[in-house]
């Protein structure tokens, strides 16, 4: 139920998803992003109580506090994976350059 949720959340921020003539394209992927974690974290509450509630091992808080852990581990991965892109084949113009490598090609 949780995963149905996440997905109508992610069409609804594909909605906000649009660039600034000149912008940064992942400016415009972090609001889709944002959006759409913002809905799913609103819609696990809900979905957590009306499932969960009356289990006896768990509370309903707790696993509502899990869920959004998951949230938060997803954009982490976000931002690591663009952090670590090559701006060559990301192509959004980001400022940012990851570390050189420890060792040197061999």
């Amino acid at each position: 139920m949780l995963g149905g949720v996440s997905i109508l959340a992610s069409i609804v921020g594909t909605f906000f998803v649009w660039a600034i003539k000149g912008g940064k394209i992942m400016n415009a992927l972090y609001r889709g992003l944002l959006v759409a974690g913002a809905i799913s974290a609103v819609a696990f509450w809900y979905v957590t109580d009306m499932m969960m509630t009356g289990n006896g091992v768990y509370s309903v808080t707790n696993l509502f506090f899990t869920a959004l852990i998951g949230l938060g581990v997803t954009a982490a991965l976000v931002m690591i994976t663009e952090y670590y892109t090559p701006p060559s084949t990301l192509r959004s113009g980001t400022s940012r350059r990851p570390p050189p490598p420890v060792t040197a090609p061999t």
